[in-house]
């Protein structure tokens, strides 16, 4: 566990070659420990470096093996944002079909398990590749959806993120004034 959260303070500064080394020891760790929750959260977190840096071949590798690892532990929390993470990085090759796939299957599991600022998290990512599939209005119906769970959450961070995406939906969508309600919220 601490190697993984000196991997995600090194991610987090924007530092991923120190990220990876980090989680690199915490996969070795919880191999070492025969911990397949550690396991699989040490894949997805170096499946979320190598998102950042671009090599969705590791990418998928990394999410392939964090899925079985946490299906083996029962984790199914940490298993939907796999399968988030799956979503994302089929969108960035323009696979939208199967991102839309992955993420449908992340809310499921986050909804079995009332995991709500998970959830919030994937119908964020669900309205980002409806926007890149100029889908507009069933982006904003997401988008909604997701500031509605951050904001019942109390994330800040995500639903930053969250109002950021529904502002860019909104000026898509030619509202100007809700989208500079939503940007400066």
């Amino acid at each position: 566990t601490r190697w993984r959260l000196h991997g995600r303070l090194a991610s987090a500064r924007g530092d991923q070659s120190r990220a990876i080394a980090m989680h690199g020891r915490a996969l070795k760790q919880a191999e070492a420990a025969h911990e397949s929750r550690a396991i699989g959260l040490a894949h997805y977190e170096l499946g979320q470096c190598y998102r950042k840096v671009g090599d969705i071949a590791i990418v998928r590798e990394h999410i392939a093996k964090a899925a079985s690892a946490l299906h083996a532990a029962g984790d199914r929390r940490h298993l939907a944002l796999v399968h988030s993470l799956s979503g994302i990085s089929f969108a960035q090759v323009g696979r939208y079909e199967e991102a839309m796939t992955a993420l449908r299957h992340a809310e499921r599991m986050a909804s079995l398990v009332h995991a709500n600022d998970v959830l919030a998290t994937v119908c964020g990512n669900q309205a980002s590749v409806m926007v890149l599939e100029h889908r507009y209005e069933q982006a904003l119906a997401l988008a909604e959806r997701s500031v509605a769970l951050h904001e019942a959450h109390g994330s800040g961070h995500g639903l930053a993120v969250a109002l950021g995406t529904l502002g860019q939906i909104c000026v898509r969508l030619g509202d100007l004034a809700r989208a500079e309600d939503a940007l400066h919220r």
